[in-house]
């Protein structure tokens, strides 16, 4: 899952906070914690708010940026 890999290089290369990440994707911390683990696997519409979210991350990331 690419969405995974992603997750876990947010939280361990960029030091992005798991409760940033977890409000953005529509999941508690505590799943987001276990999925970046590899502790629980997220189910399909978990799978598709974590796609969301990351996009909206981006979106930020690049607004900041161009600012």
């Amino acid at each position: 899952m690419n969405e995974i890999t992603i997750l876990q290089r947010l939280v361990f290369e960029a030091k992005v906070q798991i409760n940033v990440l977890a409000q953005l994707c529509n999941c508690s911390p505590s799943a987001i914690a276990n999925y970046i683990r590899g502790t629980s696997v997220p189910s399909g519409t978990k799978l598709i708010g974590i796609k969301e979210g990351i996009n909206k991350y981006k979106t930020l990331i690049n607004s900041i940026i161009m600012e």
